[in-house]
């Protein structure tokens, strides 16, 4: 498998992220996570910074902080 890439940012399932996780490690890429901020619907927006979401028919506002490198995604499920 050739892949031609450095750096990864998913924005996905955890599941997927794990094994993408995985790849990137025999590969040597980095995966990057954003952090984001959740901010009051009243704040003003910075558009270099901010997103507007709409989740579960409510408006929420995050701001971007930094990103943050992946190294592993550890989930842990049981029969419900």
């Amino acid at each position: 498998m050739s892949l031609n890439c450095q750096i990864i940012i998913p924005v996905l399932p955890l599941s997927v992220i794990a094994k993408i996780c995985e790849i990137a490690e025999k590969h040597d890429i980095i995966v990057l996570y954003p952090l984001m901020e959740d901010l009051d619907n009243n704040a003003i927006l910075n558009f270099d910074t901010d997103v507007v979401l709409n989740v579960a028919s409510k408006t929420k506002i995050a701001r971007f902080k930094c990103f943050k490198r992946v190294r592993g995604v550890k989930l842990i499920l049981e029969d419900w």
